[in-house]
């Protein structure tokens, strides 16, 4: 009964961050490439977003105040950059340009739009999700780990922690009461720097299906993990890539596509000794409980 209790007690409260300085420990990087275009019969859902809605939920991740390397297009550059020096965190941040043309001639696109084209996920639990219709969805979530590795190779402000951070992680913070108080504040804080020593903090939304192959995965769009949020110590980050990147080769390889996230499931499943999983399960699968587990609450 008691730890009910607690569950719902995490799964209410609010926010907590009321850290005074930056942590000097850690690096966000965040992200966002527009795509103008999805492919014919794309899930609705999907298909009416714009680049203005994901402009203002990125605002929100913007104006957290934490050091921070940013992925964006040469035509969104100056939001960025305005955004944060509007905050007074110019100092804390970096920007690097994306070149999409770089990313249509990658080998993840064009192996993409070889499955997509060749019709060999046609029989996958809704077929016309984004992933499975439009080359240039999957390719933007597979290069996350990419740029997290850049940054970290780059180091620009000398840190440990590495998170990565959707710019449409936004989206769950501005809005609503629980964690609007992230927005302009520290985060991570630095009291909880010890939980991502020596491991990659992961987010658990579905660890019931840990026992699916990994064309079970894919077809039937379930995954062990939230690929929206993740990060940890730098070491073994890079060797969490080096994982992801063997495993995705094997995914394209079987003609199996998804997002990243069903990629990283598998890398879990594979090497659990990598991770440390914060289960959201018992939050209501509420994907935003991860920026409680990093927040100045408790020890």
């Amino acid at each position: 009964m008691l730890s009910r209790l607690q569950e719902l007690y995490e799964t209410i409260r609010p926010i907590k961050a009321a850290d005074p300085a930056i942590n000097q420990d850690v690096t966000v990087v965040t992200g966002y490439v527009e795509i103008p275009e999805v492919g014919p019969n794309t899930e609705p859902s999907f298909a009416k977003r714009n680049r203005t809605q994901y402009l203002d939920w990125m605002r929100a991740v913007l104006s957290i105040r934490q050091k921070m390397v940013i992925y964006i297009e040469p035509a969104n550059r100056d939001f960025v950059v305005e955004v944060r020096r509007s905050k007074g965190l110019e100092a804390d941040t970096r920007v690097e340009t994306v070149d999409v043309e770089e990313l249509r001639q990658s080998r993840w696109y064009r192996e993409t739009k070889r499955i997509i084209d060749g019709g060999y996920m046609r029989h996958a639990n809704r077929p016309n999700r984004v992933e499975l219709t439009t080359p240039m969805w999957p390719t933007i979530m597979f290069y996350k780990m990419k740029w997290v590795r850049e940054s970290i190779e780059r180091d620009p402000f000398g840190t440990r922690y590495f998170m990565w951070m959707d710019a449409g992680y936004g989206h769950g913070m501005d809005k609503r009461h629980r964690y609007k108080g992230v927005v302009d504040h520290v985060w991570p804080s630095p009291r909880k720097n010890h939980l991502m020593k020596d491991t990659v903090l992961v987010l658990g939304t579905g660890l019931h299906v840990r026992h699916m192959s990994p064309a079970e995965m894919m077809t039937s769009h379930n995954h062990v993990l939230a690929g929206g949020i993740w990060g940890g110590d730098r070491d073994k980050l890079l060797l969490f890539f080096d994982r992801f990147h063997e495993q995705l080769d094997w995914t394209l390889q079987q003609n199996l596509l998804d997002d990243e996230q069903s990629v990283m499931s598998q890398v879990w499943v594979k090497y659990p000794e990598l991770f440390t999983t914060v289960d959201c399960t018992p939050q209501l699968r509420d994907r935003c409980y991860f920026l409680k587990f990093l927040d100045s609450s408790g020890a």
